[in-house]
């Protein structure tokens, strides 16, 4: 008779019973996996062993990501997903400057008789007088609970990706 698995590790020892392990333990591995052992007295407690272990919830052993690695969403992605409506008001964290959502993903700031329209990152600079901003944390808009930051909606956007398996960004936009 003969067994066809997609992976067979030969040598149940250490190394060999933790790649059994971890690829069976794997959401994202749907094969078979056969650990050839030719001590049947150690190929018994190895894998009494391995059955008796819990594995780790999935958040506790994700790997940490920096903001230079984090998804990059473009705001228009909010638009387009539903997220964010155009003419939608933005303002500070305090309710003290307000801007436009437009249709494009860009945001109209009228400063006195001047408008400007770009980026919620340069407009944002622009409403502080800086060189930059974090466009993502400055803007909120209000919700039922109160005023809350564009970058709760930009977190909500990922995590719907994610729930359909979609984890793949690229720099500058999704895809």
């Amino acid at each position: 008779m003969s067994e066809s698995r997609d992976v067979v590790v030969i040598g149940g020892a250490v190394i060999g019973s933790a790649v059994a392990y971890y690829l069976t333990a794997n959401p994202d591995f749907a094969g078979s996996v056969l650990v050839i052992e030719r001590d049947p007295t150690y190929a018994a407690r190895a894998q009494a062993r391995c059955q008796s272990v819990e594995p780790l919830p999935s958040p506790s052993i994700a790997p940490f990501v920096t903001a230079r690695e984090a998804p990059r969403v473009p705001f228009n992605a909010l638009i387009e997903r539903g997220l964010m409506k155009a003419g939608a008001k933005l303002t500070d964290a305090k309710g003290r400057v307000n801007a436009l959502v437009r249709a494009d993903g860009t945001i109209a700031l009228k400063k006195g008789k001047d408008q400007s329209v770009g980026s919620i990152h340069r407009i944002g600079a622009i409403a502080q007088g800086l060189e930059a901003c974090n466009g993502w944390t400055y803007w909120h808009y209000e919700d039922k609970s109160g005023r809350q930051p564009i970058d709760s909606l930009r977190h909500r956007f990922i995590q719907l990706l994610s729930a359909f398996g979609w984890n793949h960004f690229t720099r500058g936009a999704y895809e």
